[in-house]
């Protein structure tokens, strides 16, 4: 990574330093300073965003945040010395010929932007938010929180009918403005990216902020290469309703993106092979429908596919040869793609005792909904499995995303590894939009 590192030595304290834990509770970033002529302030050394990864020579970099902090206010009372990193920009594109306050910028928002897609840990457990929705004249808003904090975090915005594409972005108050009114340049600092549904509302594909949500090329080429792609998601066709929506997330494994700030070029088809984003020369979708499939029911190669044998039961396909009419979205093994994850909803049991379907929320759910699902590892796909595993090497069940109704306008949003704060609220939104062919 492009850090740098300095040493601070102090006398003792109280130094006046504030420090503020990342998404995750585990890493100490320094939020400011208590008074100007507090001795953090005064070294003229310490800035905010640093972050501090010893001290007196212990590394706190992977420590528990309420740890450091015990730490840090032990140390104060004799002399003591603070280590901070600090991200350079050593690695501008000169060549733009732009000038060097707004390469510097156009950074900064980068790296504010980098948090929403960084996924937890696999240590650090759950993380568990609220969704509120605000219904507008003209637009529906879905606002998300920590719980722990109650800190907003960023929202999604769509037409109040539920239509067309859906903004993600970090304003808190779009349900009082039109959707256009809200800026999709990539070097805005509140646009983080769009959710992009087909015609039936069977697929939405999640694309990051270097494709401009209104710009329909910029669309078409990520759909065609999978360029700047986060996740997919593909709901099963259900026309009566008769049974729960069940949908697939697709999305590959999560990588540092604080590291690849570097490769996030200002021109968001020229990017590097090392991006996170990079296109693969084909959309998740497209390579889920490469998906071989080994065992269980499959589900068709698209939903289009499926909503033609509903309506056309005559027209369909010979099931001889099952290989002509699926191409495997069903449990399956990845071809040449090992960073492929597959996620799907847990099916629910039904209860003859009060004649519904039932799943264990864990009591993050109060109030029965179509909207309430469960995320976990695709059964039976063992690449995704496998990031699944336990000490013993077995292989456990692990709810990985978990949304639900509360009350008339607030749901539970639950996540962790591999999801990122964005694809969660993506694929929490999902439910909410028009989708004519599933109910």
């Amino acid at each position: 990574t492009n850090e740098s590192f300095y040493t601070v030595s102090f006398s003792k304290g109280p130094i006046g330093l504030r420090l503020e834990s990342d998404y995750y509770g585990s890493v100490a970033i320094v939020r400011g300073f208590f008074g100007q002529d507090s001795l953090a302030k005064s070294s003229g050394c310490i800035s905010p965003g640093d972050r501090l990864t010893h001290i007196n020579g212990f590394d706190i970099q992977n420590a528990p945040f309420d740890h450091a902090l015990d730490i840090f206010r032990a140390v104060q009372r004799d002399p003591f010395d603070l280590k901070f990193a600090r991200r350079g920009i050593e690695h501008i594109d000169w060549s733009k010929k732009l000038n060097g306050g707004i390469q510097e910028a156009r950074r900064a928002i980068y790296e504010a932007k980098a948090k929403f897609f960084s996924a937890p840990r696999m240590e650090d457990g759950m993380v568990y938010c609220s969704l509120t929705r605000n219904r507008g004249r003209n637009v529906n808003a879905f606002n998300l929180h920590r719980d722990d904090t109650g800190e907003f975090l960023l929202a999604c915005s769509v037409q109040a009918d539920g239509t067309g594409p859906m903004i993600l972005h970090t304003q808190k108050d779009s349900h009082l403005r039109n959707l256009k009114d809200i800026v999709t340049a990539q070097d805005n600092a509140s646009y983080l990216g769009c959710i992009i549904p087909n015609f039936v509302g069977t697929e939405f594909r999640v694309i990051d902020f270097r494709t401009n949500a209104w710009d329909s090329s910029e669309v078409e080429l990520s759909e065609e290469t999978g360029l700047n792609e986060v996740c997919a998601m593909s709901y099963e066709v259900n026309f009566l309703g008769r049974e729960p929506n069940f949908f697939k997330v697709f999305l590959r494994k999560p990588r540092v993106w604080e590291d690849e700030v570097d490769n996030w070029d200002s021109d968001s088809q020229n990017v590097s092979s090392s991006d996170p984003l990079a296109g693969s020369g084909k959309s998740l979708l497209n390579c889920a429908a490469g998906f071989k499939r080994n065992i269980g029911e499959p589900m068709p190669a698209n939903s289009i596919q499926k909503l033609w044998e509903n309506v056309f039961p005559e027209k369909k396909q010979n099931d001889d040869n099952p290989s002509d009419v699926y191409q495997g979205v069903g449990t399956s093994e990845t071809e040449g793609d090992s960073s492929l994850m597959v996620l799907e909803t847990k099916k629910p049991t039904w209860n003859t005792t009060i004649s519904a379907w039932v799943l264990n929320f864990n009591g993050r759910v109060r109030i029965p909904s179509k909207k309430n699902f469960i995320l976990i590892p695709e059964q039976g796909n063992m690449t995704t499995e496998s990031e699944f595993t336990n000490r013993d090497g077995e292989i456990t069940e692990m709810v990985v995303l978990r949304h639900g109704k509360m009350s008339k306008s607030r749901f539970t949003v639950d996540f962790r590894y591999p999801i990122c704060p964005l694809a969660a609220l993506a694929i929490c939104c999902s439910s909410f939009a028009m989708k004519r062919a599933v109910t």
